[in-house]
């Protein structure tokens, strides 16, 4: 956890001086544990945490959408959202997230 913003100008500033293998290496230790960290989760907060996830992005699709952005575009990802919130329904009710079988 970042304390203040002078760790975090510090770590970015040794971060951005890293070789790509080694960002590569850093990325991937993280995204790892964020796995471990998601596996670990019971059924309702998994549940819980991906739909409040995807929630978000249909907001966001929807105000881009409202502001004139990329209609049709940002149209197809707030369907694919939309889309998510069922598949993630179904899994709560069903156990397996349709299409998975």
């Amino acid at each position: 956890m970042i304390d203040d913003d002078d760790d975090f100008e510090e770590q970015f500033e040794e971060f951005c001086q890293m070789t790509d293998e080694q960002v590569d290496a850093v990325l991937e230790r993280e995204m790892s544990g964020y796995q471990r960290w998601l596996d670990s989760l019971p059924p309702l907060a998994h549940y819980r945490y991906s739909r409040r996830l995807t929630l978000e992005s249909c907001r966001n699709w929807r105000k881009a959408i409202r502001q004139g952005w990329c209609v049709e575009l940002f149209t197809g990802y707030l369907r694919e959202r939309q889309k998510r919130l069922l598949g993630l329904r179904i899994e709560r009710t069903t156990g397996s997230y349709p299409g998975s079988a």
